[in-house]
């Protein structure tokens, strides 16, 4: 979804014709670190005393564009870094006073961002949340403390192409991860698969291990609904949020 938001030209596929049978969604978290820039929380952002550094990994990538978005949004000064490789230089970069403020997934928040928040460096300013079909941000279950970036941004900051390409940077976290078929699958191929892993995530032992391992139930959703949030939210960035995706495009480009 990177690739198609910055460079849909590269593109050598069509999601709107893959069925797809399962998909879970995933919310980001922007974080600042409190000890070098005194922010407490995204009211603060007005009255930052320093130019924030904010860090990336590539400049196409989401994590990259939506933290640098945000503060354009907000009107905040800043300068962008990026070209770090994941969240273990992120994190690094971070403690060492390089960055200001990163984006990290939800998954990594209780190994990565809970130990920092204990020792008073770290604070998670809002998250992405999850954008359903009437445009609405959802909180994500595994962070319901954490008020979206909606919750958080003045009322007259949204509006534009700005607040359009935020509203599609967030869009592909609905469907963060999926599976899908070929296009050509039968029907009956496709609902037998999609019985199977509904089986699947009721499974105990499977609930434990993924608990276990990304700090949240297995909760995905199957089937129609699946396949519908998919072709919604790739129809939005088509249509609705063309000058959203565009804006995301540029940024990118001008880096």
């Amino acid at each position: 979804m990177n690739t198609f938001l910055t460079s849909s030209a590269n593109v050598k596929y069509d999601i709107r014709r893959i069925p797809i049978i399962w998909l879970g969604s995933d919310s980001w978290l922007t974080v600042s670190n409190a000890n070098t820039t005194g922010l407490k929380k995204a009211d603060d952002l007005a009255k930052a005393s320093i130019q924030l550094r904010v860090g990336g990994s590539g400049v196409s990538s989401l994590r990259s564009l939506r933290p640098k978005l945000a503060l354009e949004l907000f009107g905040v000064d800043h300068t962008w870094v990026t070209g770090y490789k994941g969240s273990s230089d992120l994190l690094l970069a971070f403690e060492k006073g390089e960055i200001h403020m990163f984006e990290d997934p939800q998954d990594g928040y209780q190994s990565n961002i809970q130990p920092r928040e204990k020792r008073g460096i770290a604070v998670v300013l809002w998250q992405t949340g999850i954008i359903g079909t009437d445009e609405s941000f959802r909180r994500s279950q595994l962070l319901p403390h954490v008020p979206t970036l909606d919750e958080v941004l003045p009322k007259d900051k949204k509006h534009g192409a700005r607040w359009q390409a935020w509203k599609a940077a967030v869009i592909p976290q609905a469907f963060q991860y999926s599976v899908g078929l070929h296009p050509a699958t039968p029907q009956d191929r496709i609902t037998i698969l999609s019985q199977a892993f509904a089986k699947m995530t009721q499974d105990p032992e499977f609930r434990a291990d993924f608990e276990k391992a990304l700090g949240e139930a297995p909760d995905a959703v199957i089937g129609k609904q699946a396949d519908r949030i998919v072709k919604d939210g790739v129809k939005k960035l088509f249509e609705d949020y063309k000058a959203g995706v565009d804006y995301l495009r540029d940024m990118a480009l001008s880096k």
